[in-house]
């Protein structure tokens, strides 16, 4: 079964989907982006590929996709004040841990800002690219490592990698778990637009995150800082309390764990 007949079956509320499903690409936000200026997509355009041949994490960064992974793109509204728009990420990635945890039983955590993890290993990540032209959409890119064993993760990836096979042992069905990604997505989109849906989310992002509570270090483009994350605000941004005790707001920048 295909994404789009299996969606006929997903009851949904505000994703109405329009399925564009192809064996390779080079990435699924490329894609649909491209879609997207040719007048071709819209708002529940969804991507979806066997593999890529140029996959993208944050920052430069390649994410390695061959057969046997989820990755996809849906094309979303976004939200009413462009501050709040690195909350869809995180509604993205609890939607994700939720969808793999009603497949296979394992609880997934949640690294700020977009990383998907088990056992302090990458699962899985989210990148988020804003579209102005012809209309404003964010398409939210999804990569999951599924039925491909780590090990057999290029050197330098599979030690920091792990895959949704290395933990249950048995392959899963990448078409029920997109589908499932999707329905996950238009509940906590259904959530997010009613009053007070934002701090319901966000508590649903912070009960499955692997970084509050722990010392980090943070890289910006002005330099590097360490603290203790302690929260997320109502925009998505991180708290990081300094060793001085005071607070800094983190918006945007690459976070590392540090180890107590």
């Amino acid at each position: 079964m295909d994404l789009d007949e299996a969606l006929k079956s997903v009851p949904l509320t505000l994703i109405r989907p329009v399925v564009i499903s192809v064996p390779t690409t080079v990435s699924t936000n490329t894609l649909a982006r491209d879609l997207l200026s040719h007048g071709e997509g819209r708002e529940g355009l969804i991507v979806i590929a066997e593999s890529q041949s140029g996959g993208r994490g944050r920052g430069k960064r390649t994410w390695h996709s061959p057969g046997g992974g989820l990755y996809m793109s849906v094309v979303l509204r976004p939200l009413p004040t462009v501050e709040r728009a690195p909350v869809l990420s995180l509604l993205a990635g609890v939607s994700v841990a939720q969808a793999v945890e009603q497949i296979s039983g394992v609880h997934p955590l949640l690294k700020w800002p977009n990383d998907i993890q088990l056992w302090e290993r990458k699962l899985g990540g989210i990148l988020s690219d804003l579209v102005t032209e012809p209309q404003p959409l964010v398409i939210v890119g999804i990569g999951v490592n599924v039925n491909t064993p780590s090990a057999m993760f290029p050197p330098g990836i599979r030690e920091t990698s792990i895959s949704l096979i290395d933990v249950t042992h048995h392959q899963h069905d990448i078409v029920k778990l997109a589908a499932t990604v999707i329905r996950q997505m238009d509940l906590l989109l259904s959530k997010i637009i009613s009053p007070g849906g934002t701090d319901g989310v966000l508590e649903l992002w912070r009960q499955r995150s692997a970084t509050l509570g722990r010392r980090v270090r943070v890289s910006l483009s002005s330099g590097e800082m360490e603290g203790m994350a302690i929260d997320v605000d109502s925009s998505g941004s991180l708290i990081v309390q300094l060793d001085d005790g005071s607070l800094r707001s983190i918006s945007a920048g690459e976070v590392i764990h540090l180890r107590t």
